[in-house]
């Protein structure tokens, strides 16, 4: 009976799935409180919450609603003291205040229900816990119906990272929003993974990236940025994944990652890095994973990655690396297990003779065409 209850309070507040109905709720939304509005006024709409006379309820509900802000402590503060029903009169309340057109008024409602779903009283955390679900999911939805009604193709899964949301926005000629429309995408809950692709995303999508706070993985490829975002990307110093493939970046871009210590994985491929970058890229020192296709980093280049002590995995395709490189890697490494050099310096005859030597090493160095590597 109590998730019908609440599955009633939300359909009303918020919509659930059914982004219209939101749209039509959003107009009427909260703002601001009033700050002539008192403590007191609060104090008696809540306990008016309990009167026996829907009329009353519904009007003291009204009151709290159309106070903003300035009711959220006084309703987390009375959710903790009250009994069942009332928690639920309450958190439909801060539903609805966290269904506001206002930024401001959206989080700390948001927060407040959060707090309340830890809260160490099991009736109020279990019915908190259940409507933030539904704030979390109908806002994540909100967002990428917003952004396709815009022309962008939007896939969205969950990530294997325990929880956590992973989003993949595409930008093709459909496309007809603004960088501003994008910007959304920071207020998306539990976005772990990110992956941008298109040439329409340019610096100004990535204006606001600093916000995107969670973000573990950020892939931003066949885009027009330039080394200006790196500046901002450089900021996001949880990220343990970044793929920069097929951009105009280059060495001075690359220097603005110093601070990405975390990281794990890194792609460059199609970029126009230099030997240069290696003063950053061996900074990461938890790289696993690094791919340097289709760069300008020489044969004497790549024998430095030597130096990353877990590196596991390299892509050296489309480059001069050769038969130096791996030797001078295999020599010192012991952690790589992967080498791919297709259509690079590194012929396969003799990369079958140096995996004779480090048998524990996979080497892929065929030849192919530019076509299939472009696939």
């Amino acid at each position: 009976m109590g998730l019908l209850i609440v599955a009633a309070m939300y359909a009303v507040c918020a919509g659930l799935a059914d982004r219209h109905l939101w749209g039509q709720v959003a107009p009427s939304a909260p703002t601001q409180t009033d700050s002539t509005h008192t403590a007191a006024e609060i104090d008696q709409s809540i306990r008016n919450l309990a009167d026996r006379s829907f009329q009353v309820r519904e009007r003291a509900t009204r009151n709290l609603v159309g106070r903003g802000t300035a009711a959220v402590p006084y309703l987390v503060a009375a959710a903790e003291q009250s009994d069942r029903e009332m928690t639920r009169r309450i958190l439909y309340i801060l539903a609805q205040l966290a269904g506001s057109r206002d930024r401001a008024l959206r989080e700390i409602a948001e927060a407040a229900v959060a707090e309340l779903s830890k809260s160490t009283d099991t009736n109020v955390s279990t019915t908190a816990t259940q409507v933030l679900d539904h704030l979390i999911v109908d806002r994540q939805k909100g967002i990428v119906a917003d952004l396709e009604d815009l022309g962008a193709d939007v896939n969205r899964s969950s990530t294997g990272r325990g929880t956590g949301a992973r989003v993949v926005v595409s930008l093709t000629s459909d496309w007809h929003g603004s960088p501003q429309d994008m910007r959304r995408l920071a207020q998306y809950p539990g976005l772990k993974e990110l992956q941008l692709f298109g040439p329409a995303i340019t610096d100004d999508y990535l204006r606001d990236c600093e916000r995107w706070e969670s973000l573990v993985s950020l892939q931003i490829s066949r885009t027009n940025i330039t080394d200006q975002s790196l500046t901002r990307i450089g900021r996001l110093t949880q990220l343990v994944e970044l793929d920069l493939s097929r951009s105009s970046i280059s060495d001075a871009g690359i220097e603005q990652l110093q601070a990405l210590a975390n990281l794990e994985s890194l792609v460059l491929y199609d970029t126009w890095v230099t030997d240069a970058s290696l003063v950053t890229i061996l900074r990461f020192t938890k790289l696993h994973r690094l791919s340097l296709a289709a760069t300008r980093i020489t044969s004497l280049g790549f024998a430095q990655l030597a130096q990353l002590e877990y590196l596991e995995w390299v892509d050296a395709s489309r480059t001069q690396f050769d038969r130096r490189s791996l030797v001078a890697i295999l020599a010192k490494s012991n952690s790589l297990r992967h080498v791919v050099a297709q259509n690079s310096g590194l012929h396969a005859m003799v990369a079958e003779n140096v995996h004779q030597q480090y048998p524990q090493v996979e080497i892929l160095a065929k030849r192919i065409s530019i076509r299939q590597t472009n696939r």
